[in-house]
């Protein structure tokens, strides 16, 4: 009877330790994907800002030497 208690316990703390690792490693594993997922974006938006900022500056650059030019 004694045996069958110290196994069974045995085994419930087995089970809680694999389990603890399991769920440790999905939640690093998660963890390391909303890292991956958040650097993706911010290199995109990076991106976008550039282009956006370049894309302005292109506009007004040329705008304002004709402007510059326009008022001598």
């Amino acid at each position: 009877m004694l045996t069958l208690l110290l196994g069974l316990v045995v085994f419930y703390l087995l089970l809680k330790v694999v389990g603890w690792i399991f769920v440790s490693f999905f939640s690093l594993g998660g963890f390391v994907l909303k890292g991956l997922i958040t650097v993706i974006l911010g290199i995109i938006g990076f991106v976008l800002l550039f282009s956006v900022v370049g894309f302005l500056a292109v506009l007004i650059v040329p705008v304002g030497l004709l402007f510059l030019a326009g008022s001598d």
